[in-house]
């Protein structure tokens, strides 16, 4: 495997104009924080940093003991994922990939979590971050615990691991879908292309039809993608894939009942039996 895994050489703008694999309802809470930021503030403390030497990246791995002188790697996958850290917070899914295969290299690892928290993120980045996830998943075990929720672009790696688990009935899991939004501007309104009846409900806008389905078509594409990893990884049917790919987040019980978690439990009974797989 090549170790070369490149971070972002500027400030990607494109990543908040691109497209999404994110509940509406989360985008427009995260795209509300940022309307409401103090700017200058944020502006004058972000041209401070860049006048200091670039941070070195920051690995989130956290090493659990499992015996016989061995450890889990335990990797965070919380808030926004994006391909370089937001400075609103988040995760970075070029660091979280570098976590992965340090962990997966590491012959003083047994097994791999991936502690989830995750509203989803950005399509850029996502489908590498689950790649790592599966290719590790070929060398030792990994498994994912989500803990409250997982959906989008956080279920899109959670479904590469080995076995995926629920921190509680409450938590969410799913949300299969993509979106664009695109505003008008001249009305102020947004066109929203997603991939599912269920991905952004109560949004509408206006474009001509040769514009409309020309960019419905690379959300379609995008989707593709999408629903290929979570059929591979969770090893769904075509019938199974359907029922979960409408954008819906379910919430644990039934996202068991569709075959998209393993089960109910504590993190810390998955790293019991996350170490016992060994």
């Amino acid at each position: 495997m090549n170790d070369a895994i490149f971070a972002p050489a500027f400030a990607r703008l494109t990543d908040w104009l691109g497209v999404w694999a994110m509940r509406a309802e989360d985008a427009f809470a995260l795209l509300a924080t940022v309307r409401e930021a103090d700017w200058p503030t944020h502006l004058r403390a972000a041209a401070m940093r860049d006048d200091q030497p670039a941070p070195k990246a920051e690995s989130s791995i956290a090493m659990i003991p499992s015996g016989d002188g061995k450890s889990t790697a335990v990797i965070q996958l919380a808030g926004t994922l994006m391909k370089a850290r937001s400075s609103f917070g988040g995760t970075s899914t070029v660091q979280a990939r570098r976590d992965v295969r340090a962990a997966a290299r590491n012959p003083d690892v047994s097994g791999i979590l991936l502690h989830i928290d995750s509203p989803g993120g950005t399509v850029a980045g996502t489908s590498d971050l689950a790649a790592e996830v599966k290719a590790a998943r070929r060398l030792k075990p990994v498994y994912a615990q989500i803990e409250d929720q997982a959906t989008s672009a956080a279920y899109w790696v959670a479904a590469q691991a080995s076995k995926v688990y629920a921190n509680s009935t409450t938590a969410m899991a799913g949300s299969i879908g993509t979106l664009l939004a695109v505003t008008k501007e001249t009305s102020g309104r947004v066109a929203v292309f997603a991939s599912g009846p269920l991905k952004a409900p109560g949004m509408s806008g206006e474009l001509t039809d040769e514009q409309s389905a020309y960019l419905q078509g690379l959300v379609n594409g995008w989707q593709s993608e999408f629903d290929a990893a979570v059929k591979g990884g969770r090893r769904l049917t075509d019938k199974q894939l359907s029922a979960v790919n409408t954008g819906a987040a379910f919430l644990a019980r039934t996202a068991q009942e569709l075959k998209l978690i393993d089960g109910v439990q504590s993190a810390e009974a998955t790293l019991a039996e996350l170490a016992a797989s060994k």
